[in-house]
């Protein structure tokens, strides 16, 4: 009788514990230039060219996507790699001329 009772128990928990969780909603093209900016200034350079990485591959209709090609350059100059650097300041001249 002990076990049943205990074994109960272990069944609500699991059951609560499980309906609590939220579900994961995919980030938005802005969510992910907020955090990218925020590992920007916190000097976090791979994980801000990660999320710039993102939205220039992932989001190619953003109105964020010209400031997020502008971010990856600076992530990768600040970084050191400055030939990526170049590269990506020239794909940001050539492919958004009016940003």
């Amino acid at each position: 009788m002990r076990y049943l009772y205990s074994a109960s128990l272990v069944v609500i928990f699991i059951i609560t514990g499980c309906s609590s969780q939220k579900l994961n909603t995919p980030l938005t093209a802005s969510d992910y230039y907020q955090r990218s900016e925020k590992f920007l200034n916190k000097e976090d350079y791979l994980k801000a060219i990660e999320g710039f990485r993102i939205i220039t591959s992932n989001f190619p209709g953003s109105d964020l996507v010209d400031d997020a090609q502008y971010g990856l350059a600076e992530a990768y100059f600040r970084f050191g790699e400055y030939a990526n650097a170049i590269s990506e300041y020239e794909k940001l001249i050539r492919e958004y001329p009016l940003s």
